[in-house]
């Protein structure tokens, strides 16, 4: 169940937890903008459905239209200056977020993208080179760029911790920290060479700290110009005091994403890192750092015996996990969390109407009505929300949530849009009693109709520089999606090389996709996180949706060799 009660708290320091590992300051398995989802244990230690335990969002969709849409489900809005703290990368290969995934969460705050120099020497050591990096990686192409500690550091209080006691009591961060009054610290999930893992926490610390600043957290508190010889648990430890102290700076106005794709044991300072060994997992999203970070971890620790073996490793061969648990002590969060999945809570299944679930006894009843191609429900309690998404030929094209001002929400609608209601504490509510709008048909639905002949198999060409294949399509909704997008113009996918058994690469939009684990073999194509499109031609277990497979796969493997590739798909005649 959502928990929007948190949206009352002005949490605004919006720390996109994208989990970065960088290595003092690392793009998931599949794809730096797309990815792969992974289903997520039933339960663990810290998952709760407790609706007092601090809300943690997550959608399997790494796009940009998903990192805008778990931004907005946190209900928050960015104020004033807004800083997007996050790694600009170690050339010449680090994994970190491409500008072309984070650059429309970054216009829609006004934000302006934040670092601190590093403190072990590389291509990002003084602020000239360092805004030759962002420039050369495209980050000024989309905002501002602040190098925060040009103009030198500046000390700020440790806050007495709640329980326990601190490692260090000051620490010493960009003097351009006061220049802003939100900030969004975009940090990426993966393994990291000394902290274990790196997320929200060490983005918050480490990645806000000024150079001398990192020195004084890695020796936990001993050195400001040696990051070496510290005491490990002295380290981790800092990193939690470091955060407390940036919250409180920042008088609680943050909030946290953290994207977990290109899951290498390496950071984003490590500019050659460890191919990752794990397929992407998604988006999470919180106002509470410790609660992110135990989720995402939690993520990880769930395949701690398959893919995700590597990085438990790291993790614990740094003794990672005392991160979260010195980070809780003190109070800056909570490990308990209530992981809620937009992906299924807040955008139901499409249906070609809108309808609604019977009303609760125990509040107002909601009235609902629809005229000229508007929605309009009343009679609301205070501060609730409408989830409100629109799908085009099956596939979601609009997500957006309203504010019930006045106790009245009103939005434009047409045929397939789904909506939920929550109210101001969290709590699913109902539209209406008995109440369902028939609003007509799509005028391009590619699913068949009743009477439709779907016998026949659709065959699809698939062109890898001069070699043709020819494959047959599933019979379901995401492959007759596929074969619509084809007969419009042939599909021309970018594709890479993951783990030598497949080419993947992003379709570009989403599919309506139907997940279910599966063996592929050589010639499966399926569809992969919704909007990436896999070739196989060697073996992997995963959960996918079937798109189709080659029917004859002489010189298949050939033609799909062991690089990138550019592939063409077509209808056949």
């Amino acid at each position: 169940m959502v928990n929007l009660s948190s949206a009352k708290k002005k949490f605004i320091f919006i720390i996109i937890s994208a989990v970065i590992c960088v290595g003092i300051c690392s793009f998931g398995g599949c794809c730096l903008i797309g990815s792969t989802s992974t289903a997520f244990a039933a339960d663990t230690q810290y998952k709760t459905d407790d609706p007092d335990a601090p809300a943690v969002y997550m959608t399997t969709e790494i796009t940009p239209e998903a990192l805008v849409n778990i931004y907005d489900a946190l209900g928050f809005n960015a104020e004033g200056n807004v800083a997007v703290k996050m790694s600009t990368g170690e050339p010449p290969a680090s994994n970190y977020l491409r500008p072309e995934l984070i650059g429309d969460l970054v216009k829609k705050v006004d934000g302006t993208i934040v670092e601190c120099n590093t403190a072990y020497g590389g291509s990002r050591s003084s602020t000239a080179l360092h805004k030759q990096v962002a420039e050369d990686h495209g980050f000024t192409a989309i905002a501002n760029v602040d190098i925060m500690d040009e103009d030198g550091s500046m000390t700020i209080p440790v806050p007495a911790p709640k329980s326990g006691a601190s490692t260090i009591t000051e620490n010493y961060v960009g003097s351009h920290l006061e220049n802003y009054d939100s900030l969004i610290c975009l940090s990426h999930f993966k393994g990291h060479s000394m902290a274990g893992y790196g997320g929200a926490i060490k983005n918050m610390s480490i990645g806000v700290a000024s150079s001398r600043g990192k020195g004084w957290i890695h020796s936990g508190g001993t050195s400001m110009t040696n990051i070496w010889g510290g005491k490990q648990d002295a380290f981790l430890e800092a990193m939690g005091d470091a955060t407390s102290a940036v919250i409180d700076f920042m008088d609680g106005k943050v909030v946290y994403i953290n994207v977990m794709n290109r899951l290498s044991v390496d950071c984003d300072c490590d500019g050659n890192p460890a191919e990752p060994d794990m397929h992407d997992i998604g988006i999470l999203a919180s106002t509470d750092p410790v609660a992110v970070d135990q989720a995402c971890i939690d993520l990880i620790y769930e395949q701690k015996d398959g893919d995700g073996k590597s990085l438990v490793q790291r993790i614990e061969s740094r003794n990672g996990l005392h991160t979260l648990e010195h980070a809780a002590e003190i109070g800056i969060g909570s490990r308990r969390y209530n992981l809620i999945d937009i992906d299924s809570e807040a955008i139901p299944t499409n249906d070609p109407a809108v309808t609604s679930s019977p009303a609760s006894t125990a509040r107002p009843q909601a009235n609902m009505t629809y005229a000229d191609g508007a929605l309009t429900i009343s009679n609301l309690e205070g501060g609730a929300k409408l989830i409100h998404a629109s799908y085009t030929n099956g596939a979601l094209s609009k997500f957006e949530i309203s504010d019930a001002a006045n106790g009245t929400v009103s939005v434009e609608t047409r045929s397939g849009d789904k909506f939920m209601l929550w109210s101001a504490v969290g709590e699913m509510l109902p539209l209406c009693e008995a109440v369902t709008v028939e609003t007509g048909t799509y005028e391009n639905d590619p699913t068949p109709s009743a009477g439709t002949d779907t016998e026949e198999d659709i065959k699809m060409n698939v062109q890898i520089g001069d070699a043709v294949f020819i494959a047959t399509l599933e019979d379901n909704t995401a492959a007759r999606e596929f074969a619509a997008m084809m007969k419009e113009a042939p599909v021309t996918i970018k594709m890479s090389d993951y783990s030598g058994f497949e080419k993947v690469g992003s379709l570009g939009r989403s599919l309506t996709a139907n997940n279910s684990q599966m063996t592929t073999v050589p010639g499966d194509i399926v569809l992969y996180n919704g909007n990436q499109i896999v070739m196989f031609y060697g073996s992997n277990s995963w959960s996918y949706t079937k798109l189709g497979h080659i029917d004859d796969l002489t010189g298949w493997e050939a033609a799909l060799g062991s690089g990138d590739i550019t592939a063409v798909f077509s209808v056949a005649d």
